[in-house]
Formats: C-alpha cells, structure tokens, sequence
C-alpha cells in the first residue's frame, strides 16, 4: 500500500446528486481541492454519490479510490450549508503477484488450480531467478483452449463507483521460445459478459475472469501477460479523467513486491530455466 500510496500525485473528485447531476474538481498533489455541490447525504447508497481517485498525473494510473469519512472534522456522509471541509479515506488498489495462495492471480483450470503447498492436487505455484532475484510464475497447459484463471484487485469500493468505458488492453510477451506463437487472453471485467459487447459502462468488479488461450502455443515456452483497464469515475455523464486500471506501472516483472505487474506463464512442461535479465 505505502509503494502505490508514495507514487500518488494527482487526484480528481466527482460528485452525483439526486438529480443526476456531476460535480467534478482536480488537481495535483499537494493542492487544496474546491468543490460547490448540493446539500445531501452522499454516503453512495442513495441518489447523492461522491469518490475521489487518486493516482499518476502523466499515465493517470489509478492506485487508490476513496469515499467521504468526514465533513467538518466529524465522522460522516452528510453534506449541508455549513459544510466547509469534506474529508475522504482512500484504499489503495492491490493486485499482487505471490509464489502462493495468497497471490492475487489465480489459475483456475483442474489440474493447474493455484492450490496451498499443503493441500491436495497441483500447487500451481513456483519461482524462478531473474537478474538473481526470485519471480513467482504459474504453469498453464500448451495447445489448450479455455484455461480458466482469475485476477484479484483489493481495495476497490463496495458501491458501483468504477466503471469501464472501453475495451480492457491486453498484453502478450513470450519472454523465450518467441516461435511458440502468440499466447491469447481474455478479460471478463464485469463477473458477466465481457466489456466488449459495446456497453462501455459497466462496474468494475474486484475478481476479474481470465481465459487464456495456448492453441498457437503447441510446443512448451514462457509468456508474460499484463492488463490495462480504462475506467472513469461514477459514470461517463461526469466527463472526467480516463484513468486506467494496471496489473503494473511498467508492465515489469515485480517479484511479488509491488501492487501487482506482468504474470509470468510457463507454457507447457518444459525444463526448468533460470533468466538472467528481465528485458520486459
């Protein structure tokens, strides 16, 4: 939390009264935000909503959402003529990539099934070295359709304030073997249909469904893959920000320190290797 927290400078606010009308307000960090918005309870279970997100200025990376806690120094939701100060608590958006069951990718498939060292079955978890530095990375079966896996992000708030408004970007790197073929991926952002069927304003639930395709991949080898989400706060009527949804700043390996970055793959049953650079 405190790597994607220190990483933060750059914060947009949106409200929604219950006439459907946004209020939005921006700015760097380290400036004081100022916003006129109607009186109302804007605890995001009724008609008045409000969040703030918070990330990078240049990449507009989301790294944390918030929710009001306060107003006036008090605990509270309430928003009246006397209000001079309105505070939010933020959660910082973790996805991170772990060698066990705590990890927030999970394969699904029976038989790769992402398991506890101690339990029954495949525990489809390992490291390997890179640059002398251990990486966590999950096997998946080669010439195989509808591998089944899931993404975890924590923090993203219990109401509908997320929303997707394009196609999820998906990116595929075979880090060795390049003539395997290309290792295809598919996001399910929503828990019910994919965000490409047109409806580009759909909630951002926190378990993502993963489908990896490997049918071009007959023969074993290793992939990276990583996401970028395009999503706006509220609703696309707010016309704020397109911040985007990351599995890593840089689309770099991280080793399970950070909150989340390209998910190493082994392809097949190929023999252990040991990669001396990144070069992702």
């Amino acid at each position: 939390e405190s790597l994607a927290m220190a990483a933060v400078d750059y914060y947009e606010v949106v409200f929604v009264d219950d006439a459907d009308v946004y209020y939005r307000t921006a700015g760097v960090k380290g400036r004081t935000l100022k916003i006129s918005v109607p009186e109302g309870n804007y605890n995001n279970s009724g008609d008045f909503k409000a969040v703030i997100f918070a990330g990078t200025y240049n990449e507009k990376t989301l790294l944390a959402v918030g929710t009001i806690s306060h107003v006036n120094g008090t605990e509270s939701t309430e928003i009246s003529s006397s209000t001079t100060s309105v505070t939010f608590t933020l959660e910082a958006l973790e996805a991170e990539i772990f060698n066990n069951e705590a990890s927030a990718f999970q394969v699904t498939l029976t038989g790769y099934k992402t398991l506890d060292a101690g339990s029954a079955g495949n525990a489809n978890h390992h490291e390997i070295t890179i640059g002398g530095r251990p990486y966590p990375y999950f096997t998946i079966p080669a010439a195989t359709e509808d591998i089944t896996a899931e993404l975890t992000i924590t923090g993203l708030p219990a109401e509908d304030l997320i929303f997707a408004n394009a196609d999820p970007i998906v990116n595929n790197a075979n880090v060795i073997n390049p003539a395997n073929g290309q290792v295809s991926v598919g996001l399910d952002i929503d828990g019910s249909s994919s965000i490409t069927n047109g409806d580009f304003v759909t909630s951002i639930k926190d378990t993502l469904s993963i489908e990896i395709n490997t049918t071009l991949a007959p023969s074993d080898g290793w992939a990276a893959i990583s996401f970028d989400i395009p999503v706006i706060a509220i609703h696309a009527d707010a016309h704020g920000d397109q911040w985007h949804i990351r599995s890593g700043l840089n689309y770099a390996l991280d080793g399970g320190k950070s909150t989340g970055s390209a998910i190493l793959l082994k392809v097949g049953d190929g023999q252990e290797i040991t990669i001396d650079s990144v070069g992702l």
